[in-house]
């Protein structure tokens, strides 16, 4: 079992830390009355859909050899209609800039598919996984994103 603090700083603006120390702040959207200076909780919810995805496909990847460095995921989220700021549907698309046979594929797309986040959304929120096997993702990606690829 793993513990997440969590308390409110000030106005709306929440700080959960994990155990080993790592901090996230988080402040509603300013549609939703927040400031807007953090991520929303529905952001960070996304974040962790496609974070899990990948670090699954990627553990999947491992004993077959395959690195899976430049592998990308957007999320499209999409509020639901019975409830205001409820999440309703999380779109997700996979880019492998590196295309594989079928055998490979079916079996890294098993993987995304048994993210742990996705098994804990799957019965109140509308999912699908798109994989785009031998292409990188074209649209502009935030400039925080393009940095990572130097860790």
């Amino acid at each position: 079992m793993s513990k997440v603090y969590c308390e409110i700083l000030e106005g709306s603006v929440s700080q959960s830390i994990l155990e080993d120390g790592t901090k996230m702040i988080a402040d509603a959207a300013k549609a939703h009355g927040g400031s807007g200076n953090h991520q929303a909780p529905t952001d960070l919810l996304a974040a962790s859909l496609g974070s899990c995805i990948l670090t699954v496909m990627a553990l999947y990847a491992k004993p077959l050899g395959i690195d899976m460095t430049g592998t990308q995921a957007i999320v499209h989220k999409e509020q639901g209609h019975a409830k205001p700021g409820h999440v309703g549907i999380l779109n997700v698309h996979v880019y492998i800039p590196t295309d594989h046979e079928e055998s490979v594929r079916i079996k890294l797309e098993k993987g995304a598919k048994n993210c742990p986040v996705h098994h804990s959304l799957i019965e109140s929120i509308e999912q699908s996984i798109t994989f785009h096997w031998g292409e990188t993702l074209q649209e502009n990606t935030p400039g925080e994103i393009s940095s990572l690829s130097g860790l």
